[in-house]
């Protein structure tokens, strides 16, 4: 796991290697372990190494090929690069000089090209090839997004890294945030790809590369996308359910097992719930000695989820860790949790997922993770409850003057609405979760599609341009992609593999755990699993009441259904407690309505008038709050 930099110039690009060079120390977290530069008249490229593979100078990066053509600077791990050298080494005569999996890619894309390669690539990557003899660029990523990839057509050049901030100190490029991306942000509490917090910095969007020539420019080509599994999977269903069972079981046994390739400590993020149980619980059973495995606790019992996590540790053997963090240590991390993030990012989660990957860093450099596996797997109430919710909302009279009557209504009249709108909760939904969420979703009502409930339950503000000083933007959340096949929650599903998972989900794993310098590996995203997923019936996918069925019954092969059998909660902190509590001091001072009109990106008044209401018990949410707040922490660590 590696962070990456580089400039391809032109005349009207004029950077040295020793501003390349900083672009690629303000990355060192990335990869702390050396560094490697490398120049010639048009290009410099630049990398950071965490090393994982191959500890010694032969996976130094950048990286030549054996024929000298192609210089490579990569982050990742490529998890079938042994069958792939082989695979190689049938059709080419090859010396290797190491055993890491970076010369293994470089003399694939070397000799079978840059779509192919990718295609046959089983494992999360960002890439930049610099082709010496025609003068051109390749940027990739990896199938779903696990690894970031920013870039810049600049001055007639192009510039390259993996995150953000590498690329802000660049004099060329302005830091004043895009104002249609900070409206996306409000919307969607992350900035979504392709767009950045910056203007003239775009994201490779997952599954994608990006080739490109100081005369023709950027060309974008996507290789995969999660509809390229859907459609099959659709129109090939498992015949039986035990079948599902026998073959998904198999295949994920498979991706934590290959996963477990490392010539560093590794170990496991274990929270008690289904997704990393069972990724603990295959890694136990694939070893004799005992995996180490890591979680954190709360003083507020609401959120604790330690005690589920040592009875699954105990049951398993596994040698685990937790450190129970304090309300006033967990306090002191939030302040400085949007510094790790190099633009606004909102969801809550991450507080709690850069403490436990700070305490895991403490003990292994390599870590297993459970996330992936309810956006593929339907893990989310949300799938079920936009297709019940739609059935009776648009049957409702009228539903619009009662969308507007619902917003207007005081805290005691909503709460008999929760009530009445309790009847739009399926069986097995953990319904006092969902009645907060249906309590600040009043415009669900004036929904014209089950896509348009869908995209309600992931909405922050849903008129986020009142929140602009200087007005109305053109930005608009772009319509939903359609599935070519599938049933309604595939298609929802297919809308979160596409946009909340890389965006959300993947980004917040990465820079939690990247700013200590920890790997994360996701089993759940190996296309293997991936493409079976798709093959599970719809009335399979939920059944019983209960998401993730299927996994549910491969766990309980595993551990007792007993101790990890409990409703879904997320990994969630206390923010309401909060932000009404010991955040309130810091919160007022980020959203002070001085500040924010000195800024002059955000309307003062106006959030001055919706901080108001949220401590007066109002109808603006945490989540809403939250978004403010990380935006303003971002723009003062700027």
């Amino acid at each position: 796991m590696c962070g990456l930099v580089g400039v391809i110039r032109a005349a009207g690009l004029d950077v040295g290697k020793d501003l390349v060079t900083n672009m690629a120390e303000s990355i060192t977290h990335r990869g702390p372990d050396s560094h490697g530069i490398w120049a010639e008249h048009e290009a410099i490229l630049g990398h950071r190494r965490l090393a994982i593979i191959d500890l010694s100078a032969s996976g130094h990066q950048p990286m030549a090929s054996h024929n000298g053509r192609y210089m490579l600077s990569y982050n990742g791990e490529l998890y079938n690069h042994l069958d792939l050298r082989q695979r190689l080494e049938q059709e080419h005569r090859i010396a290797w000089r190491g055993h890491s999996d970076t010369e293994t890619l470089l003399e694939c894309l070397a000799h079978w090209g840059v779509r192919t390669t990718l295609e046959r690539a089983n494992g999360m990557l960002a890439f930049a090839l610099w082709d010496r003899e025609r003068k051109s660029l390749v940027l990739a990523r990896d199938r779903y997004g696990e690894k970031p990839l920013a870039y810049a057509e600049i001055g007639g050049g192009i510039a390259f890294a993996s995150e953000i901030r590498a690329l802000r100190l660049l004099p060329q490029l302005s830091s004043e945030p895009d104002r249609e991306s900070v409206a996306a942000y409000l919307n969607q509490w992350y900035v979504p790809a392709p767009r950045t917090i910056l203007p003239g910095v775009r994201k490779l969007p997952a599954g994608h590369y990006l080739e490109w020539t100081a005369q023709s420019g950027a060309s974008l080509q996507c290789y995969w996308s999660p509809a390229d599994a859907l459609a099959p999977g659709a129109t090939n269903p498992f015949s039986s359910r035990e079948e599902a069972i026998v073959t998904i079981e198999a295949l994920i046994t498979d991706a934590v097992k290959i996963r477990m390739m490392s010539d560093v400590p590794l170990g496991a993020l274990l929270s008690g719930g289904i997704d990393s149980s069972l990724v603990c619980a295959l890694m136990q059973k694939s070893q004799t000695t005992k995996v180490k495995t890591f979680s954190i606790g709360f003083d507020s019992a609401e959120y604790d989820e330690s005690k589920h996590a040592a009875a699954v540790a105990q049951h398993l053997g596994t040698e685990h860790e937790c450190l129970h963090l304090t309300e006033a240590e967990v306090l002191d991390t939030v302040p400085r949790i949007a510094t790790i993030y190099d633009e606004p990012f909102a969801d809550g989660s991450q507080i709690p997922t850069y403490l436990v990957s700070r305490l895991t860093r403490g003990h292994v450099t390599v870590a297993l993770t459970g996330d992936g596996f309810d956006e593929l797997f339907a893990g989310y109430a949300r799938y079920v409850l936009t297709q019940k919710a739609w059935e009776r909302i648009r049957a409702l009279p009228l539903r619009n003057q009662l969308a507007g009557m619902v917003a207007q209504l005081p805290d005691g009249v909503i709460g008999l609405a929760d009530s009445l709108l309790g009847r739009l909760v399926p069986a097995g939904v953990n319904a006092s979760s969902l009645g907060k969420k249906l309590k600040h979703s009043g415009h669900l009502l004036r929904s014209k599609s089950a896509e348009d409930v869908f995209r309600s339950y992931m909405t922050a503000w849903v008129d986020p341009q009142e929140l602009l000083a200087d007005g109305r933007t053109d930005w608009a959340r772009p319509p939903m992609a359609q599935a070519v096949a599938g049933d309604m929650m595939a298609r929802l599903m297919l809308d979160d593999q596409l946009n909340y998972l890389p965006d959300d989900i993947l980004c917040k794993v990465d820079r939690a755990s990247m700013a200590v310098s920890l790997e994360t590996r996701i089993p759940a995203l190996d296309p293997r699993v991936a493409e079976a997923a798709w093959r599970i019936p719809e009335p399979e996918r939920w059944f019983g009441g209960k998401g993730k069925s299927i996994l549910r019954d491969i766990l309980y092969r595993h551990v007792p259904q007993e101790i990890v059998d409990r409703p879904k909660r997320g990994f969630a902190v206390p923010l309401e407690e909060w932000l009404h509590g010991p955040l309130q001091g810091w919160a007022g001072d980020l959203l002070a309505e001085d500040t924010v009109r000195r800024q002059g990106i955000l309307n003062a008044s106006v959030v001055s008038r919706k901080w108001k209401d949220y401590r007066d018990g109002g109808v603006t949410t945490s989540a809403q709050i939250w978004t403010l707040l990380m935006f303003q922490a971002w723009m003062a660590a700027r």
